[in-house]
């Protein structure tokens, strides 16, 4: 017996596909730096695990993705949202790593739970506002945040190509 799949959006199984595709870009990018990225059966505060298996060590990524903008918060600027549970935030073992889709490209940001929780003040939400300014800019907050271009594409920081393993030396 077949049955027929409705075909209705559903707004929070785009979410799920959407949070997917970030998980494995982030997992393709690791792999290309030679670290073996495992996605938990369980997520328990991390999304993927990265592992060197010749150090035998591993650290934890929480992989945020945001593609629908929301121009109604602050008038000219462009604004994303992503959510982070307060006590990940607060574990400085964890790495964000948030992909934006803007005008048809991905922007991808690395940085440490500690790094972001910097940039973003005072706040103790788990709602974090990302503001794209038109200069190309992204801040953390409002319009008048602080830049987290710094952090762009910034996988070498804490994820250089490990040697013997990693497939970017063919990539140059």
């Amino acid at each position: 017996m077949v049955t027929k799949m409705a075909t209705t959006p559903n707004v929070n199984l785009s979410k799920s596909y959407l949070g997917t595709a970030g998980e494995l870009r982030a997992a393709s990018e690791l792999s290309l730096r030679g670290y073996v990225a495992h996605i938990p059966t369980v997520d328990e505060g991390a999304d993927l695990w990265a592992v060197d298996h010749k150090s035998g060590t591993g650290r934890r990524l929480q992989i945020k993705t945001a593609a629908q903008p929301d121009f109604s918060k602050l008038t000219g600027f462009i604004n994303f949202q992503i959510s982070i549970e307060i006590n990940l935030l607060k574990d400085p073992n964890i790495h964000i790593v948030i992909y934006l889709y803007v005008f048809g490209e991905w922007q991808c940001y690395v940085l440490t739970s500690t790094q972001l929780m910097g940039l973003r003040g005072k706040s103790t939400s788990s709602n974090i506002p990302l503001v794209l300014h038109c200069d190309g800019d992204v801040t953390v907050g409002r319009k008048k945040g602080k830049s987290i271009n710094s952090y762009r594409d910034a996988w070498n920081t804490d994820f250089p190509p490990l040697q013997n393993t990693s497939a970017m030396s063919y990539a140059t």
